[in-house]
């Protein structure tokens, strides 16, 4: 059964990755668009380490909260400049959320994805506007 974004569904966490991982390309390339808006720099999504997660486990496990328990799946905007150098531009894109406690797991809408995306594009202007006032 295929995932529906914005919709929690019972699935098992291999089946889940999988389509996570399908999601996140389709972000990436939907990203491309962002990086046109910013000459002289590049935009790079750095995926989460799978063990990213919204609390730490520690207080995950002695914290009874109506939040999921279980990994977080994006990326990290970072900025690159031709020749080297990188700058974190603070913003994270958002592609899913699984629940180790009750098995389901949810895709990020795309309005959702779009609104992430416009933000880093906002980012990613503003740091090139920021190198060429630097560049003066």
């Amino acid at each position: 059964m295929p995932l529906r974004p914005g919709v929690w569904t019972r699935v098992d966490r291999g089946s889940f990755e999988e389509a996570i991982e399908a999601r996140m390309r389709e972000v990436e390339a939907r990203a491309e668009a962002a990086a046109c808006a910013a000459p002289g720099l590049e935009l790079m999504l750095v995926p989460f380490s799978r063990e990213l997660r919204i609390l730490p486990r520690e207080l995950e496990d002695s914290l009874f909260l109506l939040m999921p328990r279980g990994p977080i799946y994006g990326f990290e905007a970072v900025a690159a400049a031709p020749g080297g150098g990188t700058v974190p531009l603070g913003a994270m894109v958002i592609v899913g959320i699984y629940d180790e406690r009750s098995g389901e797991g949810v895709l990020v809408e795309d309005n959702w994805i779009d609104a992430q995306l416009m933000e880093v594009e906002d980012l990613l202007r503003t740091a090139a506007d920021q190198r060429q006032r630097d560049a003066m």
